[in-house]
């Protein structure tokens, strides 16, 4: 959910890299501290969701 410029969710797996969170804990995290992030795994992207998103909604626009 989003309340007062936070999201506040549960961690929905168990975390491997970082210790100050747990599996089912709820967390809240200020809209500052979020990035759009990517990454190019064996020549895959991975991440750069916003780009995606904005690269389909551009086609869908030329293509109406």
């Amino acid at each position: 959910r989003y309340e007062n410029g936070q999201f506040i969710g549960v961690v929905n797996n168990q975390p491997s890299v970082i210790s100050n969170v747990r599996m089912g804990q709820e967390h809240t995290v200020s809209v500052y501290e979020i990035d759009d992030w990517m990454i190019l795994d064996n020549d895959q992207i991975v991440g750069g969701y916003s780009v995606e998103y904005v690269a389909r909604r551009q086609a869908e626009t030329k293509t109406r």
